[in-house]
């Protein structure tokens, strides 16, 4: 896997000011790069691996566009009035949900030029004294194929999201880069990740942008769990997004049923032949009644099947089959 970047253009040079973190990697001064290889790799994995969603990839054409670039940069997240919310959870990077937008900062190791020609690209090592990863972690040379293709999609998503200096400033502002990032040097750096092509990525990242809503509903069926992610810790925000649903079924039958009894009991008026003036207002009064009710949720009802069928002739038309 070739490093995405010339060595000039890289952001971190894995060379911190303190000479006594000299062999950890950047951001996480725990963890030995040289003394304890086992644990690094570890370490990526947790950090960039998208189990759930690569399982889910075959599918995931029903929940959003089929495409690696449908992602909108940052300042458009905010015209679309959400809230950017910083995840080192490698599997809810760009995951939105409501008002909410989960983005995963970018690693300061996959800046490194160095760290890509040594762990990422081992025919590349920068320093001819460097042990290979292969020898130092035998069973490297498997796992390093999928950690490549994940960090290739998380470099890739970047240069979509930050495609403008405002767009930086956010990110800068929002954590996700070094402040001392300029859009110059952020530009030369991710000047080939656009064109990184869909096979060196990982299967989550064929896609952009997920809706949370969408992975917990299909989530059932393709990881069989109750949801991929929950977003409602208390009791009362779980119950509370059902009291909208509950009431509107509990005042629509309310009317239906007083309309109906209303209709029974004015027949016995007109039994009766009594008022038959009254008898005529009561009918046409619950038959305008029930026409009030049960058109608006007829329409609700068309109006929710017409936009699923939409959005599944739109997936349908827009769905690449894999090579």
């Amino acid at each position: 896997m070739y490093p995405p970047f010339n060595e000039e253009h890289q952001l971190d040079d894995m060379h911190p000011t303190d000479p006594r973190y000299d062999d950890r990697l950047p951001s996480q001064p725990l963890i030995s790069i040289a003394s304890d290889p086992g644990r690094l790799f570890d370490f990526l994995d947790k950090d960039l691996l998208t189990t759930d969603l690569d399982r889910m990839a075959p599918n995931l054409w029903l929940m959003a566009t089929q495409s690696g670039l449908n992602i909108s940069p940052l300042h458009h997240q905010k015209i679309k009035g959400r809230r950017i919310v910083i995840t080192e959870d490698p599997r809810l990077h760009l995951v939105w949900i409501d008002n909410r937008i989960f983005i995963k900062p970018f690693p300061l190791y996959l800046q490194s030029f160095a760290f890509w020609a040594k762990y990422l690209n081992e025919s590349m090592s920068t320093d001819a004294n460097l042990k290979s990863p292969n020898n130092m972690f035998p069973d490297w040379s498997m796992r390093k194929e999928p950690i490549s293709r994940a960090a290739l999609g998380l470099l890739r998503s970047y240069a979509l999201l930050i495609r403008h200096s405002s767009d930086l400033e956010l990110a800068i502002n929002h954590r996700l880069l070094p402040p001392e990032t300029t859009f110059l040097s952020f530009c030369q750096f991710a000047s080939r990740f656009p064109s990184i092509p869909d096979s060196d990525v990982s299967p989550r990242y064929g896609y952009g942008e997920l809706r949370l809503a969408r992975l917990n509903f299909w989530s059932k069926i393709f990881l069989g769990r109750w949801n991929y992610e929950t977003v409602h810790r208390q009791y009362s925000e779980y119950f509370q997004r059902f009291y909208g649903p509950l009431l509107f079924t509990f005042g629509f039958f309310s009317v239906v049923l007083s309309a109906l009894q209303v209709e029974m009991a004015v027949e016995s008026v007109w039994m009766s032949n009594q008022w038959p003036g009254f008898w005529g207002v009561s009918r046409a009064f619950s038959i305008i009644s029930l026409c009030f009710v049960g058109l608006p949720a007829l329409a609700l009802v068309l109006l929710f099947v017409g936009k699923v069928m939409m959005e599944l002739l739109y997936a349908l038309t827009h769905r690449r089959t894999p090579d």
